[in-house]
């Protein structure tokens, strides 16, 4: 039950902090909130010294401080998630410039003021989302794929121009023989399942950066091509080779001194 409350508080904390960042007032939820960790900790304690029924009293009570915390229309604090609502018009145009980055900080989208954003709908986009995906996904043919994957969402979300997706990647990260200049940036079709390498992803060495454009929002990937392995040496075929060669001077110099 406690491991359970500890996840509520986390979720409760990360709302308060969006409610901030949207520019709301939040006091009366900040004080309950510091009521229900007061009363957490004192359950805690109760629980320590087999003080079960007051315990539990005491995380029930807590719990209904932390339900009065609302959910805000969209956790701006949520790693990965960039909330977009107060920076976009009613008709999906970005009034100012927005970067969205992910969790790990190695994926960021650069959206230009005067872009068009919009859902699969035609709707305004109100957030935009950076998701971490460690499941493997096939490669196309003689690429591979730089872990972790990375899907954009919302789902169908359209933009007019494209933005600019940017990748870090570090060459002390890179696998043995790869370097920054053999990487490119993929995007998964999702009708053929087939990554596509963007036609414009490019490297910048200065910055360990790969770029590319976007105009919709998809799984995206770094790729690298698997370089060719060097075929071994046959050294029994190249010693066949050269004894034969060895045979057949013989034969042919015993065969010029027969005729003579």
């Amino acid at each position: 039950m406690l491991v359970r409350l500890d996840l509520r508080i986390e979720r409760s904390q990360n709302w308060i902090n969006s409610w901030v960042q949207l520019g709301e007032p939040i006091q009366d939820f900040q004080n309950g909130f510091t009521d229900a960790q007061r009363l957490i900790d004192n359950a805690e304690k109760s629980w320590r010294n087999g003080e079960y029924t007051t315990a539990n009293e005491l995380i029930n009570q807590a719990y209904k401080l932390l339900d009065k915390i609302p959910q805000p229309p969209i956790s701006v604090c949520t790693p990965g998630t960039t909330s977009t609502s107060q920076t976009v018009d009613e008709s999906g145009v970005f009034k100012t410039s927005v970067t969205a980055t992910s969790s790990d900080e190695r994926l960021w989208l650069s959206v230009d003021k005067g872009t068009t954003g919009r859902t699969g709908e035609g709707k305004p986009l109100t957030y935009m989302s950076i998701n971490i995906i460690d499941t493997p996904l096939p490669p196309p043919r003689s690429y591979s794929i730089l872990y972790p994957v990375y899907e954009l969402g919302p789902k169908g979300v359209t933009f007019n121009p494209p933005i600019t997706v940017s990748f870090l990647c570090e060459p002390g990260n890179l696998p043995k023989g790869i370097g920054i200049g053999d990487l490119f940036i993929a995007s998964l079709d999702e009708e053929t399942n087939k990554w596509n390498i963007l036609s414009d992803s490019s490297v910048d060495q200065k910055t360990n950066t790969v770029t590319a454009s976007l105009d919709h929002f998809t799984l995206l990937a770094v790729l690298y091509s698997i370089p060719l392995p060097t075929p071994p040496v046959n050294w029994w075929l190249i010693g066949a080779i050269i004894v034969s060669g060895i045979i057949v001077a013989f034969i042919a110099k015993f065969l010029t001194r027969r005729r003579d």
